[in-house]
């Protein structure tokens, strides 16, 4: 049976795979094989791999793999029958066949599942095809569990899986992916590989790839005939665990029956089925046979082969007759004769049918065909051909497998259905090609294969309208109609009934046929080498051998040979011994006779039941993933972003963490004006609210393309940064987890916490309130002010921001955002949980956005004294004194747990639970509460049943507020009170990047996320003195630097607390996953290390500054690393220099010293000498007191697989790295943990061994091990002597035996510097010998003294008195002392119990006691013995020095031992280095292997190098536009137009008068007209025309308010005297009365001013005399008080409106002829005006292009939106890909219509809503063009446009009485400047 248990994918992982690789498979969804040999034995496995015996499984190999866990293992075939004989295997085994007789023997030897190599797979691969030889598998053994492996990719996975097999194996699929190790030579050599056929020969296939000339020879390598792959997937992928996952997804989805359901009842043939007879030569001659094959539903061909002109005609004349009206195609050689395949196509031409199937043939043929209207099925064996047929128009491909009998292709099905389909996909996406019809062949007979072909080609039916049929050929010749209606013999038919096999005939190159193995197969063979020896030319060899295979094929299929120029009978036995009979590799598959019916019954319905019963076998029991999730807290966080103060990115985010970073700073001076708010004092500024701050976190510059979002670029001034910012985060949060890989948002939820308003609301806002209060709006607000759009509403809505990502993602679950202020994050995060486990969504986005950083947001937080006046986020301090708002934007993609690991998501953690409460009535809104927090901690932990005492991080609210922290120091306390031996880790990230309101708690949840995965406790920075609540004693701690938390990732477990304003409290509990531990921590990467390759010193800098100059990402010095580590390009290349560096300009510093003044900067490491060293390699161990608090934690905490060494004891390592002490005691408390033996001896071990692992990634093997003291033990360890967890329990009872001897009789040790004999002799002079020894002889210069304590005191004061230095090391007793006999004893007992293997791997111990090799023999005396001994590591070195050693590598804290070797072999020339030698952290282990590597030492650093690898993704286009200081700005760095100005402070004088009369303030209405009249601004904006008309104060102005001008203003602005005269011809009536008239009529008039102005921009022409009247009929509106003399102000009105005075109402003059003199000026036509409008809208000539019209239409578009023209493409979607929406349709409606000059009021309002309804340029211009049409002289249609020839001209139509007046501008002189 199927085991189930193992993944369906297995990828072999080249030998060289960095660890991470490995990870990512595994974390992926499958399975990493690596290949183990004798070589690799040393190493220790990888968890969670199969191994690959490489081999013979010899016993050596079994007991390796026993000792590691017994892993599945694969071998071949003779590896398991060895393993099955004799070397027994306790694990799981897989079997590499190549046969069916190979996979019987498997299966019988208990294997749990076989590989099956078909003939694709790279170098051992079976006779058979893959396809077939899984058919077979099946076939013969049901039950077996297989794997695929040859010409297996994404396309021909889905066969796999419909055939029925369990999994696919990758090889070349991940070779050239970053971190498979592959050497640049190797990748060159698959580049190249990837465009060569490879060969099978004597069952190997391989290829000899043309290399560069840089290799003497070029060597033949194993390569599958998928080998393009390896450069394919590394564009397209760029990850392993990308392309896994992409592998693992197609298994996890199952098959599509429904698309192939669709195929067969929706197809394009003629026939019934879409299933084909394929063209057989001289079988496919019968036309009963086709007849009997179309009557049953099926499409017959009728073969012509080379069948001479008038045999051809009478077969296409009979089969036209037998068929009649059923369908039936013909089947042509393209490659015959040019004269032969001329007249066979002129035949089918004339009277053939209207289908021919094209083999061999060339575009040309078909295109000649196809315009005869003929359609055309061609044969397409390459990409290339594809690509060229594609492009000459063709859609109707056939794709035939070598599979197939007759004349075959180069490429099995398996290998060409994967790279057609693979290069179609890419023309597919790239072009709208229409309908594609596509044929498969070869390989398929059955209902399994061709619902495997089928399902193959299932996923381009996403791409394109796809059609897929099936041609079968050797298939037919298993019915019986085959044999009754002649097309074979009876005798055919029984030879392929036997047929186990086939073979292939070549009789030219390109030219291969597939048959049955007979006696004419060697016949052929031995004739093509005797034609070879006569000297025939390939073109004769081939027509020989056709013409006898044309025969022989004859005698087979027809039992009759060509003889006497007559056909003539053979009998069966010729027939069978001479025939060449034509098959497929499926002969070997059928045992059996079928008929017509049952075939195609089996090809179409048949294939759709496999398929179902698949499907519903896979979708039967409801995977665990689903709606009914026990715990909904088993979430996985699959993909994470972020954007926050000082970092752009989440890896910037969390370097920043790592390092402590503090972002906050001044408020940016573009941000607000600080000066007008900032008042430290608390006082009010000038009257104003003031804020105690002003300095704040905030975003650095965000890069954004508004196009790659369909974002119209114009619309970004209107749209609120927040929705961009989320909108980025959100993209990038689904980059990180991989969808767009996926690219199906049918269940994708988007939730975010956003609070509403910002600064883009205010500003529109206070562009609506200032009129409020000054009746208008000043010029000066107007510019700074943003403008209100079609984009303005949704684009400051809050919920928007949600919906904005759902609609430019393509995201269809839900979409809403929520408000709980600062815990807006938690809750978003909480609603996303309960979307999940509801099963609403399967896919969520939770995440939040916030940009509150305005001036009005700290005068709020000022208002309540929450904000710090120092601008100081002292988190936990006792100095805090509040606040510091930040800003910032986060996301988070959720999954079920149970989900994500069936689809191979990456985890970044799991979400365990949620609790929330609030606080009730008890204290203000604003007040926290400790029992509200309480409350949703305990809710929180009990939802996810969480046992507290594993929580090791608490991920604070901490605002820096004093009430505020003391709550949440107290809730914490109250919380975790209990065992104290578990710490916890307490921090927040506020204090690094301020408050980020709602944004808060995705901070929190991104940081705690990361440090789960990352297993990192981060520092927690400005802190010195921590808040009274805080019990030093208890649970709670807090870190002055990064350091490993070293638990395993599954119980590392966080909390993270969000509280908000009205007492809403969130907390939420996440932990790691087991399995998604990065191998590198890329936050405390501090340095790099350039490597200079080259031939001298002068070319390596040559190079290394041609990479400097190079284009660079944005972290530039690793992308300068990374290649320079990649730029060796010979053999002979030498590192000439490493530099360790931590930037672009420190390297190019440190370049230029070596250059220019010769001199070593710091970190700079040259080549000293001409050839490498010479010499074996040193390992080096410390011993106890090597050891400190917080060792290596900079170093580990950087590299996470070398940490992971720490976690085999956990308490020890919470020892080493014991949080940070705030008093002198605590520090000196922390030292005595440290030095305690049995803290220190295993901590300096799992340091030690975790330094050794880091030097075997990285390639470097010492030969020789060497331990001082203790660390002898961790050289038994790196030689294999003994495990890590031996080694552990061996320090362990070692430390436990020393202690109980120390506690009994304490001593002491005394370091001396001086040499062993000269205090030997001292001692033995002062008689000291028996009380005090020599421990360790460490030196020629120290030597280490032990005994009782008051002996050794008193050693030390005589050797001071001797001028002799001598210190007392801080140890607890006499160790290597006969003091330690006892204990000795003890240990030897203990150690005979653990039963120790104590094998060696083939390097050398030398031992301490012995300064000789270890004596492996008698290990646990040797151990035992090693307490009470000395230490004689003097000699050790100068023996080992003897004995060829020159390099000496110290793998351990300090670099004591490398000092001590140094001064040991001073006068030898060695090198002595060390992890922490030339520094700490990560510059201390670069600066080690630069030590290295100039002297020779050959390092594999790929895993520094390709684990972190940066892709160059090109220069930012021209088009992005960058975030800053809550702006947008173009890539020239101007302010986007419409959008807020920065902060600046705009003067408005209000005080200023009109023509140095004083303006009154008393009403602000008036006020601003009169201002707007004193500065004659000008009307020809229409928004300004609209904006006077409607603020004139013409309705409601009482008198009083008349009065509070002065009246000399009055007389002056009406250009009047209100004397007595003046008054009196107004009937008496009062000044204000006639002031109020005035202005009434003047408002009224200027509103018909602006619309009739408005009526000639917007070129209403059309219905002009309707306007006109209308105006005159509204100009009764004007009225004046009743009077009976009015002259004088009727005069004034007439001069300065054109009004006609009446006596008692006064109307509006024919403003439409009035006279120049006039301010409202209108021209008639045939003006200058009018030439000036004809220039502004050119005549449309009847001969418009439809490229001209698009052109025009591209343009308005572009200008309207800000799109480039040249990405505006005719069929692009306007709404769904460029978020034109309806309403941006109307506004480019409208400007297309003004462009056009096309009149609204023409055009009916159906045709209208057709032009706003357009969604794409195609569209609109068809629909331009039909108007334009419409209107073309000679038309009966009205002129809808201006044409300039009809300037002057009298429509036909129009009245003699009326004469047409067109008014095209109208003009203001410069009089109207004095009044209005």
């Amino acid at each position: 049976m199927v085991d189930q248990t193992l993944p369906h994918v297995l990828v072999h992982a080249p030998n060289n795979s960095s660890q991470s690789f490995l990870s990512s498979i595994q974390s992926a969804g499958g399975a990493a094989i690596v290949n183990i040999s004798a070589q690799e034995r040393d190493h220790t496995l990888s968890p969670d791999v199969i191994v690959r015996i490489v081999g013979d499984p010899d016993s050596d190999k079994v007991n390796f793999l026993k000792k590691n866990g017994a892993p599945p293992i694969i071998v071949d075939t003779v590896g398991n029958n060895r393993l099955s004989a004799n070397e027994k295997y306790p694990g799981q085994r897989i079997v590499e066949i190549v046969s069916i007789d190979e996979a019987r023997n498997a299966a019988a030897s208990g294997a749990v599942g076989v590989i099956a190599r078909g003939n694709e797979a790279a170098g051992r691969c079976s006779d058979l095809s893959t396809f077939v030889l899984i058919q077979k598998l099946r076939s013969v053994l049901p039950d077996l569990t297989i794997w695929a492996q040859g010409g297996i990719g994404l396309y021909t996975t889905r066969a796999v899986m419909a055939l029925g097999a369990h999994g696919v194996v990758l090889d070349e699929h991940v070779i050239l992916l970053p971190g498979a190790g592959t050497t640049d030579m190797l990748k060159s050599q698959i580049e190249s590989a990837s465009n060569v056929r490879t060969k099978r020969i004597d069952g190997v296939r391989t290829v000899t790839p043309p290399y560069s000339r840089n290799n003497a020879e070029n060597r033949t390598i194993e390569a599958s005939e998928t080998i393009f792959h390896a450069t394919d997937y590394l564009k397209r992928f760029q990850t392993v665990r990308r392309v896994v996952r992409k592998f693992v997804k197609t298994f996890n989805d199952g098959p599509t029956p429904l698309h192939v359901t669709n195929w067969i009842t929706d197809h394009r043939l003629p026939s019934k089925h879409p299933v084909i007879q394929g063209p057989m030569t001289r079988v496919s001659d019968q036309p009963k046979f086709a007849r009997a094959v179309a009557a049953d539903g099926g499409l017959p061909t009728i073969a012509l082969g080379s069948l001479k002109p008038s045999d051809a005609q009478e077969l296409l004349a009979n089969a036209s007759e037998e068929l009649g009206d059923l369908p039936w195609a013909a089947g042509l050689l393209g490659f015959l004769p040019d004269k032969l395949i001329e007249a066979h196509m002129s035949l089918i031409e004339d009277r053939g049918p209207k289908i021919v199937i094209l083999a061999g043939g060339n575009v040309e043929q078909a295109r000649r065909m196809k315009n005869k209207g003929i359609t055309v099925m061609l044969h397409c064996p390459s990409p290339i051909l594809l690509r060229q047929m594609i492009s000459d128009g063709h859609r109707n491909f056939i794709f035939e497998g070598n599979e197939c009998g007759g004349h075959i292709g180069p490429k099995s099905s398996f290998a060409l259905w994967e790279q057609q389909f693979t290069v179609l996909e890419k023309i597919l996406r790239e072009n709208d090609v229409g309908d594609i019809e596509i044929t498969l062949a070869g390989g398929i007979h059955d209902s399994a294969s061709a619902a495997a072909a089928m399902e193959t080609a299932s996923p381009l039916q996403t791409f394109c309208n796809l059609r897929i049929n099936i041609l079968l050929g050797t298939a037919y010749l298993f019915t019986e109609e085959a044999v009754a209606y002649g097309s074979i013999t009876d005798q055919y038919q029984a030879e392929l009934l036997k047929a186990q096999a086939t073979t292939t005939i070549t009789t030219a190159p390109g030219h291969t046929t597939r048959c049955l193995e007979t006696k004419f197969v060697d016949l052929c063979k031995k004739t093509k080498v005797a034609l070879q020896d006569e000297g025939k030319t390939d073109r004769e060899i081939w027509a020989s051998l056709e013409e006898m295979n044309l025969g022989r094929l004859r005698i087979a299929a027809k039992g009759v040979e060509r003889r006497n120029k007559g056909l003539v009978s053979v009998d069966k036995h010729r027939q069978s011994s001479e025939g060449l009979f034509m098959a497929g590799e499926v002969a070997a598959l059928h045992s059996s006779k079928t008929t017509i019916h049952k075939l195609h019954e089996a090809i179409t319905d048949g294939a759709v039941r496999h398929l179902s019963h698949l499907y519903k076998r896979k979708h039967s029991i409801p995977p665990q993933d689903s709606r009914e999730i026990a715990h909904w807290s088993d979430l996985a966080i699959v993909g994470m972003a972020g954007i926050f103060p000082g970092a752009p990115s989440l890896s910037d985010y969390w370097r920043l963490i790592c390092k402590g970073v503090c972002e906050i700073g001044p408020v940016p001076k573009s941000r607000w004006i600080t000066e007008t708010f900032t008042s430290h004092d608390g006082k009010n500024v000038d009257g104003r609210s003031h804020s105690l701050s002003d300095r704040g976190a905030f975003l650095p510059p965000i890069e954004f393309d508004p196009i790659q979002f369909g974002i119209p670029p114009n619309s970004l001034a209107a749209i609120d940064p927040t929705q961009i910012l989320a909108l980025k985060v959100a993209s990038d949060a689904l980059e990180d987890w991989g969808y767009f890989e996926h690219e199906d948002g049918n269940r994708v939820s988007v939730i975010f916490g956003v609070e509403s308003g910002g600064d883009l609301a205010s500003s529109v806002g206070l562009r609506t309130l200032i009129p409020h209060y000054m009746g208008r709006l000043p010029r000066e607000f107007d510019e700074v002010l943003p403008a209100v759009t079609t984009d303005s509403f949704p684009g400051m809505l809050a919920n928007v921001c949600a919906g904005r990502i759902a609609n430019r993602l393509d995201l269809r679950g839900l979409n809403c955002t929520v408000d709980a202020a600062c815990g807006s994050s938690i809750a978003a995060l909480n609603l996303a949980a309960d979307e999940l486990i509801l099963g609403r969504c399967d896919v969520a986005l939770a995440g939040a956005v916030d940009l509150h950083n305005a001036a009005s947001d700290y005068v709020m937080f000022s208002s309540l004294g929450a904000l710090s006046p120092t601008g100081e986020a002292r988190v936990f301090d006792r100095s805090a004194d509040g606040i510091v708002l930040g800003e910032g934007a986060g996301c988070l993609v959720l999954k079920r747990l149970a989900d994500a690991e069936r689809d191979g998501d990456p985890i970044h953690a799991v979400l365990r639970g949620i609790g929330t409460s609030s606080d009730g009535r008890a204290l203000g809104l604003t007040a926290p509460r400790v029992d509200g927090q309480v409350l949703a901690f305990e809710r929180a932990y009990k939802v996810g049943n969480i046992d507290r005492n594993l929580v090791g991080l608490i991920e604070a609210h901490g605002t820096g507020t004093a009430v505020g922290d003391s709550a949440e120091v107290t809730t914490i306390e109250r919380i975790f009170e209990g065992d104290t031996r578990s710490k916890i880790r307490l921090g927040s990230v506020k204090a690094q990047i301020g408050h980020t309101k709602c944004a808060a708690g995705m901070a929190g949840v991104i940081k705690a996320a990361l440090c789960v995965e990352m297993g990192v406790f981060p520092v927690q920075p400005a802190l010195s003195t921590p808040l009274p609540e805080w019990n030093p004693g208890g649970r709670i701690l807090f870190q002055d630097r990064t350091v490993p938390w070293t638990t395993q990732a599954r119980s590392r477990v966080a909390g993270i607390s969000a509280f908000g304003f009205g007492g809403t409290n969130y907390h939420a509990v996440i932990t790691g996953y087991e399995g998604s531990e990065p191998e590198l921590n890329d936050g405390l990467w501090s340095a790099e290390l350039v490597i200079g390759w080259g031939s001298g010193l002068e070319d390596a800098i040559t190079r290394t500054k041609t990479i400097m100059s190079s284009q660079h990402p944005a972290d530039s010095i690793r992308y300068i690393a990374q290649q320079c580590w990649n730029s060796r390009r010979v053999d002979s290349d030498k590192v000439q220099f490493a530099i360790v560096t931590e930037s672009k300009d420190r390297l190019r510093e440190q370049i230029d010293a070596i250059e220019k003044r010769g001199r070593l900067e710091q970190g700079v490491f040259l080549r000293q000498r001409k050839e490498n060293r010479d010499g074996h390699i040193v390992g080096l161990f410390p011993g106890q007191g090597s050891q400190s608090v917080n060792m290596m934690a900079e170093l580990f905490s950087a590299v996470p697989f070398a940490a992971r060494r720490l976690q085999a004891r956990p308490r020890v390592a919470d020892a080493i790295y014991p949080g940070r002490a705030f008093s002198p005691e605590s520090t000196a408390t922390q030292k005595d943990v440290v030095t305690d033996t049995t803290v220190a001896q295993p901590a300096l071990v799992m340091c030690s061994v975790a330094c050794l692992d880091i030097a075997r990634r990285s390639g470097l093997v010492p030969q020789h091990w060497i331990g001082h003291s203790l660390g002898e033990l961790t050289a038994l360890y790196a030689a294999g002597a003994v495990t890590y967890e031996e080694v552990l329990k061996v320090v362990e009872a070692r430390a436990t035996v020393m202690n109980e001897v120390i506690s009994e009789a304490p001593g002491a040790m005394l370091a001396v510097a001086s040499d062993a004999h000269e205090v030997s002799r001292t001692l033995k002079e002062a008689s000291f010998e028996k009380n005090v020894t020599i421990a360790n002889d460490n030196s020629p210069h120290q030597v280490v003294l032990s005994g009782d304590e008051p002996s050794v005191m008193k050693v030390k004061e005589l050797l001071r008195g001797r001028g002799v230095v001598a210190k007392r090391l801080n140890v607890a007793g006499a160790f290597h002392s006969r003091a330690m006999k006892p204990a000795a004893a003890k240990l030897q007992t203990l150690l005979e119990d653990m039963n120790l293997s104590c094998e060696s791997n083939g390097s050398v111990v030398w031992a301490n006691r012995t300064a000789s090799p270890y004596n492996f023999s008698n290990t646990v005396k040797e151990i035992s013995s090693h307490l009470h001994s000395p230490v004689r590591f003097t000699d050790s070195i100068r023996a080992v020095r003897d004995a060829g050693a020159s390099v000496f590598v110290e793998l351990g804290p300090k670099s004591v031992l490398s000092q001590l070797v140094q001064s040991t072999l001073t006068d030898d020339d060695v090198l002595c280095t060390g992890v922490e030698k030339h520094g700490t952290g990560i510059v201390g282990l670069l600066s080690m292997f630069a030590e290295l590597l100039v002297e020779g030492i050959n390092l594999d650093l790929g895993w520094i190098f390709d684990d972190r690898a940066i892709e160059l993704k090109g220069n930012a286009r021209n088009h992005s536009v960058t975030l800053r200081d809550g702006r947008f700005w173009s890539s020239r760095g101007d302010l986007l137009t419409g959008s807020m100005r920065p902060a600046d402070e705009t003067q408005i004088d209000l005080t200023q008068s009109h023509r140095n009369h004083p303006v009154p303030l008393g009403n602000s209405q008036l006020d601003s007209q009169v201002e707007e009249y004193q500065d004659g601004s000008s009307l020809d904006n229409r928004r300004e025309l609209r904006n006077i008309s409607d603020g004139l104060p013409y309705d409601g102005i009482t008198s009083d308010i008349s009065m509070t001008v002065s009246e000399e203003w009055w007389e002056d602005m009406m250009e009047v005297k209100f004397d007595d005269k003046f008054i009196g011809s107004y009937g008496g009536q009062s000044r204000s009365n006639i002031i109020h008239a005035y202005l009434e009529n003047m408002g009224r008039l200027g509103s018909e001013q602006a619309r009739i102005v408005e009526l000639a921009l917007s070129r209403r022409i059309g219905g002009l005399e309707r306007d006109r009247n209308e105006v005159l009929d509204q100009s009764s509106a004007l009225h004046w008080p009743e009077s009976t003399g009015h002259h004088e102000l009727e005069r004034r009105h007439e001069d300065i409106t054109g009004l006609e005075p009446q006596p008692s109402r006064p109307a509006v003059a024919e403003m439409l002829s009035a006279d120049e003199d006039t301010n409202i000026l209108v021209m008639s036509e045939g003006s200058e005006s009018d030439e000036l409008i004809a220039a502004e809208n050119p005549t449309v000539s009847s001969d418009s292009t439809s490229k001209n019209v698009e052109s025009r239409v591209k343009n308005v578009i572009s200008e309207i939106t800000g799109y480039p023209v040249e990405m505006i493409d005719e069929g692009i979607d306007l709404e769904t890909d460029l978020s034109i929406d309806s309403i941006k349709r109307m506004e480019v409606a409208g400007a297309l219509l003004d462009d056009f000059g096309l009149e609204r009021d023409r055009i009916e309002s159906q045709a209208l809503e057709e032009l706003s309804s357009a969604r794409s340029v195609s569209t609109v211009s068809h629909w331009i063009r039909r108007q334009l049409d419409s209107v073309q002289p000679g038309s009966d249609a009205d002129p809808v446009f201006h044409q300039s020839s009809a300037v002057g001209e009298r429509p036909e139509d129009a009245p003699e009485s009326k004469p047409t007046t067109r008014i095209h501008r109208y003009v203001m002189d410069s009089r109207e400047q004095n009044l209005l």
